[in-house]
């Protein structure tokens, strides 16, 4: 599930392999739109910033990468499918909005790859690169004094930081704190600090300030008794959804983690 900017629209992944975009400036939200492109199970949807239009990413386990562009009112079209990977995709993200219109790919073949869109051509270019060996899990970019990263995760267990030197996506960072697959990534800014939330199945939440090329590793969670598959920042709210289908909700208090009941 994804808002849009403005919060007047999400997109939601369907059972069925389509996508289905709601309505929610009415006290009852309402279907605007349903889409249908990929052929097997969808894992994740992203919209872009409004600067690029109405413009929605999908990944899914065939392997594909969807662009979606709205043609009419509530009508969406595939403008751009991408193929590059041999097994499924399962993570994306759009680059901060000053970057142009791109996005970051993780997939299960163990690359990230990078489709820009190109105004002057009006084409879409690839770039990739090998991240985690026995897969991606999940990715997000960031915006870290002045650079971009790309922070993703894998079934090394290991959260590394990318950043693209001389033309070349390189890893200048690890994080091995986890023992077991990394299931997700988020982040946010608070007091300032950039901070950096990971989950696994190891049970785990780790919490990370992110200060330029120094990763300081601040807090953890108490050890969950489920695997940890989703962590969520809503402003000094971070949601842990758990295995067993359980979302726990903990607050930061000055610097310490509480949950709340």
């Amino acid at each position: 599930m994804e808002f849009d900017f403005y919060g007047t629209k999400v997109a939601c992944v369907m059972e069925d392999k389509s996508i289905v975009i709601f309505d929610t400036t009415q006290p009852e939200p309402k279907i605007i739109s349903t889409l249908v492109g990929h052929t097997a199970a969808v894992w994740q949807v992203k919209w872009s910033h409004p600067r690029f239009g109405p413009v929605l990413a999908s990944c899914g386990y065939d392997k594909q990468v969807l662009i979606w562009r709205e043609t009419s009112n509530n009508n969406y079209a595939v403008v751009y499918s991408h193929k590059f990977h041999t097994k499924s995709v399962n993570s994306i993200c759009f680059f901060p909005e000053n970057e142009g219109l791109k996005l970051a790919c993780g997939s299960s073949d163990g690359q990230i790859s990078i489709i820009e869109y190109i105004e002057s051509t009006k084409s879409w270019k690839t770039t990739s690169f090998n991240a985690h060996p026995a897969g991606v899990n999940t990715l997000t970019v960031i915006s870290n004094h002045m650079k971009v990263n790309i922070v993703s995760g894998g079934c090394d267990s290991i959260v590394k930081f990318h950043e693209c030197i001389d033309g070349e996506w390189k890893c200048v960072s690890q994080l091995k704190d986890h023992k077991d697959w990394i299931r997700d990534i988020s982040v946010t800014s608070s007091n300032g600090k950039l901070l950096l939330a990971t989950c696994a199945q190891d049970h785990m939440v780790f919490i990370y300030e992110v200060n330029g090329t120094e990763i300081k590793l601040i807090d953890h969670l108490p050890e969950f008794k489920e695997s940890c598959w989703r962590v969520a920042f809503n402003g000094d709210v971070l949601a842990v959804s758990l295995s067993n289908n359980e979302v726990e909700m903990w607050k930061n208090n000055e610097g310490k983690w509480v949950k709340e009941e």
